[in-house]
């Protein structure tokens, strides 16, 4: 997808035709499923237009996009719009992350899931660059950067799907070895893909750092190939679990990354 901040001036016909897009966040409230529809919010963020591309989707306002299809002009609905120009920082900001990351604190399982077609910027906004933090990371420093009481403990696993198959993106055993963290804080997992029983680890860590350095070589262990839009594209469905277990409760914000069209 390509955006831009200004409209073609060729006269265009409106369509009622609505969508939805990624990132999404849905955040779920302990009292049930009966008020889930308004805490349920969905953003489209514009990836940036090739220089010798007209644009074909932009910005009208803050919760409007507008697509050019030949003569027609369509227009969708959002709960945000975040335009080529918004970074990372930004688009946590407005999903009000902080609040997110304190409510999980409140017993609050929180969910941030990015979904779109190859190519439209999913690993950056998770992930980020080399010169940008994404979600994820931000997520990570907000979670540390509450007040941790005696006994709290934050774990993290990542994982990825390819098809029927789970694939645990954690190296536990090298983690172990190198003295990143002790024997006794990894822990592990099991559930069902399909009939398949997939085991995967969880890890405790008593850092943002050690977490951050954890999800870094989870990421780089991902499945990767060749697309016509990235050299570099993921291939699979990567889960994040960041959990905040507490002697008597335990509560969780999951990230996921869909490459899911």
């Amino acid at each position: 997808m390509s955006g831009s901040d200004e409209a073609p001036a060729a006269p265009v016909k409106r369509s009622s035709r609505r969508s939805a897009t990624w990132p999404s966040r849905v955040a779920l409230p302990a009292k049930g499923a009966a008020s889930v529809a308004q805490f349920v919010s969905v953003a489209v963020r514009l990836k940036p237009s090739d220089a010798d591309e007209p644009p074909a989707v932009w910005a009208r306002d803050a919760s409007l996009v507008c697509c050019q299809r030949d003569y027609m002009l369509e227009e969708y609905k959002f709960s945000q719009v975040f335009d080529a120009l918004d970074d990372n920082s930004h688009i946590f900001s407005s999903l009000h992350g902080l609040a997110l990351a304190e409510s999980v604190f409140s017993g609050v399982n929180e969910t941030v899931f990015a979904y779109g077609q190859t190519g439209s910027g999913k690993t950056h906004t998770i992930f980020g660059s080399g010169t940008e933090h994404g979600l994820l990371q931000l997520f990570v420093h907000a979670i540390f950067g509450e007040v941790l009481c005696p006994g709290d403990a934050v774990r993290v696993s990542c994982y990825e799907v390819l098809g029927d198959s789970l694939t645990d993106l954690i190296d536990a055993p090298d983690l172990v070895s190198r003295g990143v963290v002790q024997d006794d804080k990894v822990s592990a997992e099991e559930l069902f893909a399909k009939t398949q029983r997939c085991r995967y680890h969880v890890v405790e860590v008593d850092s943002a750092d050690t977490c951050l350095a954890i999800l870094g070589a989870a990421r780089a262990a991902r499945s990767i190939g060749v697309s016509s839009c990235n050299w570099q594209s993921s291939r699979s469905h990567a889960i994040v679990h960041l959990s905040v277990h507490r002697p008597s409760d335990s509560y969780a914000v999951a990230v996921h990354h869909s490459d899911g069209v």
